[in-house]
């Protein structure tokens, strides 16, 4: 169930929201704020993604809903405010919540704090999803983050990841704000998979020979995505920040890139190879596979008809397990957004992985 947005004055925004649950009062719908959720992006391409990205965050958890859109492309100069409900069914009644959309250009860019602020419900969180790269000078933005508890950024909006990361470092030191970013929030079960594979100590004395590692990830471009190996680089780092590897360099020959490390053994080169898959999700990790310096093979493989199913095996030249199946929560779009509102404070190992990737060239 929803309404349909009503175009109204910025400063008739809450009397036109109490106007539509007025009239829902006959009705099973039961009106729900769980925290305020800002969206801000540029007029592009990708707000039909974002918006669809905000109906399925609010479908698991009601919760106000900002959406800003800024137009700097045009010299025009206005501020166009709506206002409707989003839904979802849960049981008996309708669950529901306020949709409050901006649209502004010109020198009204400058009006938006001062209509936003007004409309954040008090006493919950505010969380703020920054579409656009934090690396470009945004005054608005810096505006909007003092007054938000967690900001999550989209590092599909930058076309050079280690100024992405310094810059989403930058932010978190000037505001105080918890980060988090959507393509770190894809790698998780990626990452929990491993830890729970290396977890004893005869796993890790394994992976602490490690010599070798290729990594393949879907490279196949959307209109809504098109840097398809961020989340196979967060995952290379994440490794090595957790195993202590020093960044030795990197270097792409064709579209395959090269990173070598060294660990407290050896040198070690991880390899990140694109593949194409039309039909398969932009970006994903698809297969993993470790080799270390006693002939070791610690491979996974995703199954391509069932992107959940993950299947494990460990070789060497004596022996080869049978394969064991991990099951990955199914994928719905929205969930990586969803994964990052429901955890607490900045992941320290994201802020380590940052922290390397700043120091790195853009690839």
């Amino acid at each position: 169930m929803a309404i349909a947005a009503r175009p109204v004055a910025p400063a008739d925004i809450q009397r036109a929201l109490d106007k539509i649950w007025e009239s829902l009062e006959t009705t099973n719908t039961t009106r729900a704020g769980l925290f305020n959720l800002i969206f801000y992006t540029q007029k592009d391409s990708r707000i039909t993604y974002i918006q669809k990205l905000a109906q399925r965050v609010v479908e698991k958890f009601p919760s106000r809903v900002i959406f800003v859109t800024v137009d700097k492309k045009t010299q025009e100069d206005f501020l166009k405010t709506e206002v409707s409900i989003i839904a979802s069914s849960k049981g008996e009644c309708d669950v529901a919540c306020d949709y409050i959309q901006m649209e502004a250009g010109g020198a009204s860019l400058e009006k938006i704090p001062f209509v936003v602020l007004p409309h954040i419900l008090p006493d919950l969180p505010i969380y703020l999803l920054m579409a656009k790269d934090p690396s470009q000078e945004d005054h608005l933005f810096n505006q909007l983050e003092q007054f938000t508890s967690r900001v999550i950024f989209d590092s599909e909006t930058t076309e050079n990841l280690p100024l992405f990361a310094a810059s989403v470092l930058d932010h978190q030191k000037k505001s105080q704000a918890d980060i988090a970013d959507l393509n770190w929030a894809r790698t998780e079960s990626w990452r929990e998979m491993l830890s729970m594979v290396f977890y004893s100590s005869e796993r890790l004395k394994q992976i602490e020979r490690v010599q070798k590692i290729d990594i393949t990830f879907n490279a196949q471009e959307t209109p809504f995505f098109c840097h398809t190996k961020i989340q196979a680089f967060y995952l290379q780092a994440w490794l090595a920040c957790q195993l202590s590897w020093t960044f030795q360099s990197m270097r792409r020959e064709n579209n395959t890139l090269f990173l070598t490390y060294r660990s407290s053994a050896s040198p070690l080169e991880i390899t990140m190879t694109p593949v194409q898959h039309t039909a398969l999700p932009p970006g994903i990790v698809l297969s993993v596979d470790l080799y270390t310096s006693q002939n070791e093979h610690f491979s996974f493989q995703r199954n391509l008809e069932a992107l959940h199913q993950i299947s494990f095996q460990y070789s060497t030249q004596t022996e080869c397990s049978l394969p064991y199946p991990y099951i990955f929560p199914r994928a719905e779009a929205g969930n990586s957004l969803v994964k990052e509102i429901t955890h607490r404070g900045t992941s320290l190992h994201f802020a380590k992985v940052l922290n390397l990737i700043r120091t790195m060239e853009p690839c």
